[in-house]
């Protein structure tokens, strides 16, 4: 298969999860404007990256699965890409709802886990790219990419931290409404992060 066909068809699944996730967030909140746009594009992003790493385990305890394998780079591209214009967004055209810094700096706990995996997958993005991977060996290139783990953690403490009360809410008044995505996203993390634990145990024995 030609490698822009695999771009492409990241990118049809990208655009079916933002729809999906576009869905979900009207019939919560009844309406769909600016701000819903913006969340189902984090969600867009944050679902796509969270692939890209789950792929590896989703490849090995499935073999029928394997080819899968090859999209890891297409979706880690994408949701960043997909979670930059997310930023920008919240920073530049949803000033009202998020002015800048103060409401950063009102809580900042949530947005310095947010800014380190910004950055975290800018720089796995960076050497995923360029003819990089080649230039620093693979056996380098891959322990570079497997601090993206980190991201996934800081994303949990973001989204804990930011919707944790939401949570409890509807935990405790669950006919009262649909779950928040975020919850669902934290479970999806929670769903990368052990399958990556069983990957290394499977493979250090």
């Amino acid at each position: 298969m030609k490698l822009s066909n695999f771009w492409s068809q990241t990118f049809f699944f990208a655009v079916i999860i933002f729809l999906f996730a576009s869905f979900y967030q009207f019939l919560q909140y009844k309406n769909y404007n600016l701000y819903l746009i913006n969340k189902s594009l984090a969600d867009t992003a944050v679902i796509l990256i969270g692939f890209s790493f789950a792929l590896s385990g989703i490849a090995f305890f499935t073999p029928f699965l394997k080819n899968v394998l090859v999209y890891r780079k297409q979706l880690g591209v994408i949701g960043f890409f997909t979670g930059i214009i997310h930023v920008l967004i919240t920073v530049f055209f949803l000033s009202r709802i998020f002015p800048f810094p103060s409401y950063f700096l009102s809580n900042p706990t949530p947005f310095i886990f947010s800014t380190l995996t910004v950055v975290l997958f800018t720089i796995m993005t960076v050497v995923s790219n360029f003819g990089i991977p080649q230039k620093i060996g693979g056996k380098n290139w891959r322990r570079i990419l497997r601090t993206g783990y980190l991201g996934i953690v800081f994303l949990i403490f973001h989204f804990g931290i930011l919707n944790f009360q939401s949570w409890l809410f509807w935990l405790r008044n669950p006919l009262s409404d649909l779950p928040p995505v975020t919850f669902f996203l934290f479970l999806f993390f929670l769903f990368v992060l052990i399958l990556r634990l069983f990957l290394y145990l499977k493979i250090k024995k």
